[in-house]
């Protein structure tokens, strides 16, 4: 069905087979499966098969309607396919398997409601492994993929038609991918419509376009231009209303069935379409191809009479084929036709590397290409193969097939090396493909041909001839690979031997890379390439071997100072270089390019010698007081006073001297003394008499040790007369050296060296001399205030404390303040009460009654044995605390019956009824309620309350016995 070949020059081929088949077959080398119905073959560069992947069937009767479509390639070697197939009879078949997938993997057609066909588009890598697959599902199939063409990225194109519908969706492959949400469903009529698609590289649809006239509709071929554009071809049948393709309108002629080319984006969008503006019958727009820079090639088959812009063909009534050329708006730019009165068709296109179309097709018999006639190769109806130019001319036509029928064209490719690729059938019988001869005896078989040309027919393919036009240059050393034919390469005919022919293909005859039209030497020294290195003017002469005025200037080269410069420069040994002021030195040696009167500057100071006063000295151009010495202060000699005559020669050059001792008078400070001339510090002492010519505080160095005697000047020696000493900056009578405080007064000894004076007046004295660790003791203890210090100060600003052994912040000594009681203990050292425990409640030995000596619990303040541990008595009134029921009442100790009165206070004391002073006045206990006192008439029964009157005991002698009375009584 096609062909493709990667830029590696592998082939991948997508092909057809009868389905019921249950033989194994062998392509290249690789086995085919049983129940075949499609595959895809890759071969090697050689035809050498590297793998098939198959598309099987059941074990069952299938519909007719499957057919390989088209087959693509993108940027990463992955191969995309379309298809259709048709459904397994009713109750038979369920649908088709993928092979690496196994028996899981299908396209499932076990629902279709009869004979159904179903497009397909499938995704393989490139080790010929199925990625996934997708249909145009929906339940009453009618349609077909014709086409696929794939962009770099992996997205493709396909075009088809579809019938009673078609559903585009994600969810009718077989494999689980997934994508974006989309879905898009179109229902037609029992006629066909167009589908024009996108799908990306992992099966997701990413748009649609439905059209058509509900009348056989159908796009056959996609072709994608630019990375960004395709131009579809097809068939479309339209009358009123138009057929739309976007914005843009189509109707046909008569309402017939017409070819169409149009141009869609990538993002679905119709940028144009065009058909014939007359046509009398059917045309179908086969196949589609954009050449480099976006021009399109559309081929097709008719059947009677198309005209575009006036400017058509006829067919006569037979089934011809047609392709035309249009620019990328969609203009015509010319149309041919294959003519014979048989049958001939135009079923593919590709372009080759020089933008020609190579077509190929089905003829019945002879047909006719312009001025090329084309017999059958091999009997019966053939296939044919041929190249048309960009200007619309054809180049060769070439026949091929078997001596039977059923031959026809699947595909066609050029590669980059110019050869084509063909892919078909063939019926049975003897096969001729060219000088190649086989026996085709099984019946219809698929076919794969690669075509090289053999332009100057000497028998050898281009492919394998070094010199293809026979002119004697091998290929690898020919310029013209293809002069005209029975041209033989000689000095007479080809000058140079580039293998072009000097009178009509040649324009630089002696190779030297200039055309003849301006080469002075057209026809001079060959094998070398005019430069600026060897032919400086580019006369086409070489400057080595044929030139003897290399820049063309008039001085010949060997007297030009610039040979390959042109110019007008006059002077001796100089000529022939540029003199922009013609002063007839060259710009190059010339320091003054633009001023005539200047052409030579000897010390380099951009003053020419003409008129530098000082031609020899770069630093000096002028004196303007002529006294000898240049304006130029700081040049060589420079005058001090360029605008005065001066005679001075060693401060200043140039300037007055009035004494004339060299010295100017600005710079002599005796200018009227010739013997002298300095006092640089201006001290009025000569500098030759100053013992410091710089400093003005300093003149004298009576013992020469550098100070000066002024002890107030800069420097000044406080010790004139004694070399070994000189500083005392602290004025205290001890020289700085061995000034321990060179700029104290107050201090100058440090003897233990611990940076304080032992001047016990001075500043920052040293209370301690002797001890390098001590020094300060601000309270006058005694005790060093370093910590870090011998016998450091605990205290440093307490007299009477120093040491604290157990660091409880108390001092140790007994006599000084906040003395510690406890100076082995960290956790007491206060004791008020005297009583030997610590007043530290959370210390050690806490003493649990403070201010209570004897620790009875009463404080010593109102302890009456505040030494003695005993009750206390708080209201002093001999009841001691422990028993005094009232302890702040001195009138009271107890209460005897708890009624809350005092003893004392109570006049009833045991609640008897009986007043305490009663009891006590008639000799009862106040404190016994069972004790009462007797009245005088009454006789109380002893152990009882019982008190007997008068009366009762009268009564009671009558009738108690004696004995009893008298035991009464006797108690």
């Amino acid at each position: 069905n096609d062909v493709v070949v990667s830029p590696t020059g592998d082939i991948f081929a997508l092909g057809t087979a009868s389905g019921d088949d249950k033989t194994d077959h062998t392509i290249g080398g690789c086995d085919l499966p049983e129940l075949l119905f499609l595959f895809v073959v890759k071969y090697n560069s050689n035809g050498v098969c590297d793998w098939t992947a198959n598309i099987t069937g059941d074990d069952a009767e299938y519909n007719s309607g499957w057919n390989g479509g088209d087959i693509s390639l993108d940027g990463q070697g992955n191969v995309y396919i379309t298809g259709t197939l048709g459904s397994p009879k009713t109750g038979q078949g369920t649908g088709y398997y993928f092979d690496s997938w196994g028996k899981s993997g299908k396209i499932d057609m076990s629902n279709c409601n009869g004979d159904c066909t179903i497009g397909f588009v499938a995704k393989l890598d490139s080790l010929g492994q199925w990625e996934w697959t997708r249909d145009g599902g929906a339940s009453n199939y009618g349609h077909g993929f014709h086409s696929i063409d794939t962009f770099q990225n992996g997205s493709s194109i396909i075009t088809g038609e579809y019938g009673n519908e078609i559903q585009l969706n994600y969810g009718e492959g077989v494999q689980v991918i997934v994508c974006p949400s989309f879905k898009d469903e179109r229902t037609g009529t029992v006629s066909k419509n167009i589908v024009v698609a996108m799908i990306d590289k992992n099966g997701c649809w990413e748009w649609a376009s439905f059209l058509g006239s509900n009348s056989n509709d159908a796009a056959y071929d996609v072709d994608i231009y630019d990375n960004n554009n395709a131009y579809i071809s097809g068939t479309v049948t339209s009358q009123s209303p138009p057929v739309m393709f976007g914005n843009h309108s189509l109707t046909t002629s008569q309402g017939i069935r017409m070819a169409f080319v149009a141009k869609i984006n990538q993002n679905g969008e119709w940028q144009w379409v065009k058909t014939w503006d007359v046509s009398t019958s059917t045309s179908h727009g086969l196949a589609v191809a954009s050449d480099s820079i976006g021009n399109v090639f559309f081929a097709g088959t008719t059947y009677g009479t198309n005209k575009v812009n006036g400017i058509g063909y006829s067919s006569g009534g037979n089934q011809n084929s047609f392709i035309a050329k249009l620019d990328s708006n969609g203009t015509w730019l010319w149309i041919k036709e294959v003519e014979c009165s048989c049958t001939n068709s135009i079923d593919s296109i590709a372009i080759d590397v020089h933008d020609n179309a190579i077509v190929a097709g089905y003829h019945s018999a002879q047909i006719q290409i312009d001025s090329i006639q084309v017999a059958n190769a091999a009997g019966g109806g053939d296939i044919y193969m041929a190249k048309i130019n960009s200007t619309g001319s054809w180049q060769y036509a070439l026949s091929a097939g078997s001596s039977a029928s059923g031959d026809s064209a699947g595909g066609v490719f050029s590669d980059r090396a110019g050869n084509g690729y063909l892919s078909g059938t063939l019926g049975s019988g003897s096969v001729r493909f060219g000088t190649i001869n086989k026996q085709n005896s099984d019946g219809d078989n698929w076919f794969v041909a690669k075509l090289t040309s053999d332009y100057d027919g000497d028998g050898d393919p281009d492919t394998k001839d070094d010199d293809d036009d026979g002119d004697y240059i091998i290929d690898v050393l020919d310029d013209c690979h293809y002069s005209p034919v029975g041209f033989e390469s000689i000095s007479a005919l080809d000058h140079d031997s580039d293998g072009c022919r000097d009178s009509d293909e040649d324009d630089d005859d002696d190779g030297d890379g200039l055309n003849d039209s301006i080469d002075d030497c057209s026809r001079g020294v060959t094998g070398w390439t005019s430069t600026n290195l060897s032919d400086f003017d580019s006369d086409g002469c070489m400057d080595a071997l044929e030139d003897y005025d290399d820049d063309a200037d008039g001085f010949e080269d060997y007297l030009d100072y610039c040979p390959r410069i042109p110019g007008n420069s006059t002077l001796i040994f100089e000529q022939g270089c540029p003199d922009s002021d013609g002063d007839g030195r060259p710009d190059i040696l010339d320091p003054f390019v633009d001023d005539p009167t200047e052409w030579q500057d000897t010390d380099g100071d951009g003053v020419g010698n003409n008129s530098d006063a000082f031609p020899l000295d770069a630093t000096q151009q002028s004196d303007t007081d002529g006294d000898g010495y240049g304006d130029e202060e700081y040049g060589n000699g420079g005058d001090s006073c360029p605008m005065i005559f001066g005679n001075s020669t060693i401060d200043r050059k140039g300037c007055i001297d009035s004494d004339g001792d060299g010295w100017s008078d600005f710079g002599d400070d005796f200018p009227n003394d010739p013997a002298i001339h300095l006092d640089t510090d201006g001290d009025t002492i000569p500098d030759y008499l100053d013992d410091f010519p710089f400093d003005p505080t300093q003149w004298r160095d009576s013992d020469g040790d550098g100070y000066g005697d002024n002890a107030n000047g800069n420097l000044g020696d406080v010790f004139p007369n004694d070399p070994s000493r000189h500083f005392d900056s602290d004025r205290d009578g001890v020289d700085d050296f061995t000034d321990d405080f060179p700029f104290d007064p107050t201090q100058w000894v440090d003897a233990d060296g611990d940076g304080m004076g032992d001047n016990p007046m001075g500043i920052g004295a040293d209370h301690f001399p002797n001890d390098p660790t001590q020094w300060g003791d601000i309270d006058g203890d005694g005790y060093g205030d370093n910590q870090s210090g011998n016998n450091p100060d605990d205290f440093p600003i307490d007299a009477t404390q120093w040491s604290d052994a157990d660091g409880d912040g108390y001092g140790d000594n007994p006599v000084g303040r906040l003395y510690d009681l406890f100076p082995n203990d960290g956790t007491q050292w206060e004791d008020a009460d005297g009583d030997g425990l610590g007043d530290n409640p959370t210390g050690d030995n806490a003493d649990p009654y403070l201010n209570d000596f004897d620790n009875d619990g009463y404080p010593d303040n109102i302890d009456i044995l505040p030494k003695l541990y005993s009750p206390g008595d708080h209201d002093n009134d001999g009841c001691f605390d422990d028993v005094d029921v009232f302890p702040t009442n001195a009138n009271e100790c107890f209460d005897f019956d708890g009624d809350g009165d005092g003893d004392n206070a109570d006049s009833d004391d045991d609640n008897d009824g009986w007043a305490d002073t009663d009891e006590r006045r008639l000799g009862t206990n106040p404190f016994d309620a069972n004790e009462v006192p007797v009245d005088s008439f009454e006789i109380v029964i002893p152990g009882t309350s019982i008190g007997l009157g008068a009366w009762d005991l009268m009564g009671m002698f009558g009738g108690i016995p004696l004995f009893v009375v008298s035991a009464m009584f006797k108690n």
